[in-house]
C-alpha cells in the first residue's frame, strides 16, 4: 500500500484502499462485519467462526485482492496489489477487544515478516 502512494501518489493510494475495502466487503459473508481500522489496515468480525474457518475466509480475501487490476484515469494500472492478513480467535479470557486485536496484529506482523501476501493465524 505504501508503495502505491510512493510510486503513484496519494490519489492512487486512496483508490487502492477503496478498491481493497470493496473487495473485502464482497468477499466476506453477509453476516460478517468489515471495517477500516487504521491508515492502511482493515478489520473484520467473523461471528461464529473457528480459526480454521477464519483462515479460509482470510485466504479468500487475500486471493481476491491479489487478482485486482485497478484502473487509473490515465488508463495505466497498478499491478501486484497484495495484502497480508493476521487472524485471531476470540477466547474466553479476552475481557477487552485489545486482546484479540493484539493477537491479530502479531499474526499480521508475522505474515509480513514471512514475505507478505500471506495469511497467519495468531496464538
Amino acid at each position: 500500500m505504501a508503495d502505491s502512494c510512493h510510486n503513484y501518489g496519494h490519489l492512487v493510494g486512496d483508490t487502492v484502499l477503496k478498491t481493497i475495502a470493496d473487495t473485502i466487503k464482497v468477499t466476506l459473508r453477509d453476516y460478517d462485519t468489515p471495517g477500516r481500522f487504521g491508515g492502511e489496515e482493515f478489520i473484520a468480525i467473523l461471528p461464529g467462526t473457528s480459526g480454521e474457518q477464519a483462515l479460509t475466509i482470510a485466504e479468500r480475501v487475500r486471493a481476491a485482492v491479489s487478482k485486482l487490476e485497478i484502473g487509473l484515469e490515465n488508463s495505466s494500472q497498478v499491478s501486484n496489489v497484495t495484502v497480508s492478513l493476521g487472524v485471531a480467535n476470540l477466547v474466553p479470557t479476552d475481557s477487552k477487544a485489545e486482546s484479540i486485536i493484539g493477537r491479530a496484529d502479531k499474526a499480521l506482523l508475522k505474515a509480513k515478516q514471512m514475505g507478505r501476501n500471506q495469511v497467519v493465524l495468531g496464538d
